[in-house]
């Protein structure tokens, strides 16, 4: 949804409008049509993919598309591209499908809503059709369309996605609705000599695999920095759109208490940056939440309307299957071609959580490989760090973590890392193991999975979570660390993660024998495969430490004797 205005700034803004009813009824509509040009001029780019979150414009970019190229010239008399540009707005047969189906439990129900809905199309474009198969129809439909007009059809598809994305935890049903989108696409390949323009939109990139193997030619402009601010709204059209109501909302924060008297203009503008700024799609500038500051101007009060519409299913459902992973995601460093690539089968944090605006790219750095290939040095790799987009996201994100670990559990979990230092300053092994003792019995809603990863990226999450620079499975000379927290004053911490399965019959003292072997063979791992060896240039202290897990709720925990910013001989 892109809201968006004539410059007058008539009346309260209206949302969810057709483009043409922004343009007719004069009101507050945010030209975009410079990049929609740039879109639909580049003939070596006809089929183009597009990801972005939830309400920030993605239906109404398609809306404009469609007006464009019926050829309704006369909507963009006003705009941009009318006023700037040659373009001939001839007009073309639109095939236009949202695939926000609200009911595919099937892969053959997939296919029987897009068959549905190309019947639809072909009737109200007078196109006669004798097909029954999904794929079948769509290619009589092209080439019908093709002789009876002499031009390629347009193609735009909302929401490819959701058949998808609603079903992620059921992997099986998810791949299965993707094979049936990627026939569809591969018609659009095999066709694409009918087409003039094919514009796909959705929230994720799970499904890209139906466009990357079928119509290869999909161009993927979410992480062009010429299409960042394609939808919503950059800084410097908030400003030129926005600047005429500041001064009446600023009365009202004042009048109600929200803002001191002595506010100025400028304040509620840092304000309102600090609520819904903050996005980053590697354009010129970042871009502001636009569902959030029009309904801002509306009520006039600071909320967080973006995240009250609704969080994404699969990422709600994710979050309560695997929490221990979503505690601090934002610490992670990612490579480029790792977040464009989305594996079904094993969906990570950060992915998921960019991709449905929980997420946003910080800073682009760059990963410089050592290892050659074929006796040349590699190139280096462009990565990314994130954070939270703002305010409204990172408060909204923290309670989807408190309604999951419950009040208490999350609180646990803010305030372990503080505890958990002073405990490694005095090496107080005990305190260390009661303290994660304490955090496993007050996570009363985690679904603990026995296993060893579960405790690894939980302990990881909760000492990121407390600020803490923390990475996982850092390789050293032999094998790999669990991990590795950076403190202040170059002062790093490695942890070796053990678990025992509680066994039936077992007593107190095998408890108890089961905990001190684990530690034990932590504490070794440490040293004899010199896990402070990748660091050790970088610090100025090194400890080490064990974390030793026994069921569910008994931990314990003991600090390597040896000095470990002394080279250990590698066993």
């Amino acid at each position: 949804m892109t809201f968006t205005a004539g410059e007058k700034l008539k009346g309260l803004v209206e949302v969810d409008l057709p483009f043409e009813k922004y343009i007719s009824q004069d009101a507050l509509y945010v030209d975009k049509t410079s990049y929609i040009y740039s879109m639909v001029s580049n003939v070596k780019r006809r089929f183009l993919f597009l990801s972005r979150p939830r309400r920030f414009g993605k239906t109404l970019l398609l809306d404009t598309l469609n007006e464009l190229f019926l050829g309704h010239r006369h909507l963009f008399d006003s705009l941009w591209i009318g006023r700037e540009t040659d373009y001939d707005f001839q007009p073309h047969p639109v095939i236009r499908l949202s695939m926000n189906y609200a009911k595919t439990d099937s892969s053959k129900g997939l296919e029987n809503f897009i068959r549905q809905d190309l019947l639809a199309v072909a009737k109200s474009l007078d196109i006669p059709v004798t097909d029954d198969h999904h794929c079948l129809i769509v290619k009589e439909l092209l080439d019908n369309l093709h002789a009876k007009h002499g031009r390629g059809a347009v193609i735009l598809i909302d929401e490819y996605d959701a058949s998808v994305a609603r079903y992620i935890d059921d992997p099986y049903l998810a791949q299965a609705n993707s094979v049936v989108l990627h026939d569809f696409y591969s018609v659009l390949k095999e066709k694409q000599k009918k087409i003039r323009f094919v514009f796909v939109t959705g929230i994720t990139r799970f499904a890209m695999t139906a466009l990357d193997s079928g119509p290869n030619n999909f161009k993927d402009i979410s992480l062009l920095p010429e299409y960042g601010g394609v939808c919503g709204f950059t800084v410097s059209e908030f400003d030129r759109y926005f600047g005429d109501r500041m001064e009446d909302l600023l009365q009202a924060q004042t009048e109600s208490g929200y803002m001191p008297p002595d506010s100025r203009v400028s304040d509620l503008r840092e304000k309102i940056l600090a609520w819904y700024d903050g996005y980053n799609w590697l354009g010129p500038e970042r871009v502001l939440n636009p569902y959030a500051l029009v309904n801002l101007f509306a009520d006039r009060i600071f909320d967080d309307y973006w995240v009250r519409s609704g969080q994404p299913s699969h990422l709600k459902m994710m979050i309560r299957q695997r929490p221990q992973d979503f505690l601090a995601p934002q610490t992670e460093e990612y490579l480029s071609s790792n977040l464009r690539k989305v594996d079904l089968q094993r969906l990570k944090p950060v992915p998921v959580l960019f991709h449905s605006g929980y997420l946003t790219i910080d800073k682009v750095i760059f990963f410089s490989p050592k290892a050659k290939v074929a006796g040349k040095k590699r190139e280096p790799q462009i990565g990314y760090t994130f954070k939270f987009p703002n305010s409204e996201v990172e408060t909204g994100y923290e309670e989807i973590l408190e309604d999951v670990f419950g009040r208490t559990g999350y609180d646990s979990i803010l305030s372990l890392t503080p505890k958990f230092l002073a405990a490694v300053d005095g090496r107080d092994s005990e305190t260390v193991g009661i303290l994660f003792i304490n955090l496993l019995s007050s996570i009363t809603f985690c679904q603990h999975t026995p296993e060893e990863s579960f405790y690894h990226a939980l302990f990881q999450g909760c000492l990121a979570s407390g600020g803490l620079k923390v990475s996982g499975e850092v390789a050293g000379a032999v094998g790999r660390s669990d991990i590795i927290a950076e403190r202040p004053g170059g002062r790093y911490l490695i942890i070796e993660v053990k678990y025992r399965k509680k066994e039936e019959g077992h007593t107190d003292s095998d408890l108890k024998k089961e905990l001190a072997e684990a530690s034990k063979e932590a504490l070794k791992q440490i040293v004899d495969n010199d896990y402070a060896g990748p660091i050790r240039g970088l610090a100025k202290e090194i400890t080490g430490l064990s974390l030793a897990v026994y069921g569910r709720k008994h931990v314990r925990s003991d600090f390597v004797t040896k000095d470990l910013m002394k080279p250990q001989p590698v066993r």
